[in-house]
Formats: C-alpha cells, sequence, structure tokens
C-alpha cells in the first residue's frame, strides 16, 4: 500500500521514519520478533535467513529511482 503512495505524494524523509517506527513499535507490542533477535536480520530476505521485513525508507527510495527510470 505505501509502495504505490510513493510515487503519487511527496513524501518527506521524516514522515517516512515515522511510519517506520510506528510499525516497529506495533511489533514489539505483539511480540513478534523475539527480544533478542539481531535487529538487522530483520530486514534480510528469507531465502538469506532472515525475516523479509521491508524498510520503508530503503523501498521509497527504490520505488522514487523506478519511477525516474
Amino acid at each position: 500500500m505505501l509502495r504505490y503512495s510513493f510515487g503519487v505524494m511527496n513524501w518527506k524523509n521524516e514522515e517516512t521514519k515515522k511510519i517506520h517506527r510506528k510499525s516497529n513499535k506495533t511489533l514489539t507490542i505483539y511480540k513478534t520478533p523475539h527480544p533478542k533477535a539481531d535487529i538487522e536480520r530483520q530486514y534480510v530476505k528469507r531465502k538469506e535467513g532472515g525475516t523479509g521485513l521491508v524498510q520503508i525508507g530503503a523501498a521509497y527510495k527504490a520505488e522514487i529511482i523506478n519511477i525516474a527510470e
């Protein structure tokens, strides 16, 4: 849902960070990641042994680059 809006709306860097913090907080509240889990591993692809979460800032940059090309 966010990826579509990246090309339509102008997002500020602070807005993407705020959404990222809110999503991490929600995951923590529902204890989705294990408390002692490696934080960096959350964003590694599933095929490589991670959880496959997407960083919102990185997704934004990737979408904008794809649109520009």
